[in-house]
């Protein structure tokens, strides 16, 4: 990282981002997603925030699919899972299985199953 970069970044800090701007940054400034997703994940995170985490943070993936298995996902929320974070297909589709799938989750976990 920049000296620059790091200099706005701690100017950034300073000024107490909201997590949605630190979720911005997550999805577009790649040298700073791990530094913003650990800022995020200290600010009780929603499972949307957690999500993109998961999606675009390696380093934090499974400590925000811990903090997302925690907070008690919908089906819906673990179709996400499986759509937007491929690694984690196998893990969210067990998931929903052991969650009362109708048969439109199966389907979907189905379509996006590894092989």
């Amino acid at each position: 990282m920049t000296e620059l970069r790091e200099k706005v970044w701690q100017e950034l800090l300073e000024g107490k981002p909201t997590k949605e701007q630190l979720i911005n940054i997550i999805r577009v400034v790649i040298d700073l997603r791990k530094k913003a997703g650990q800022e995020v994940l200290k600010r009780n995170p929603t499972k949307e925030e957690l999500i993109c985490i998961m999606q675009y943070v390696f380093s934090l993936r499974e400590t925000a699919w811990q903090n997302f298995l925690e907070k008690k996902p919908t089906n819906k929320e673990l179709c996400d899972v499986i759509t937007f974070v491929p690694s984690l297909r196998d893990k969210a589709g067990k998931r929903l299985l052991n969650q009362d799938p109708t048969n439109d989750d199966k389907i979907f976990i189905l379509k996006h199953r590894q092989y």
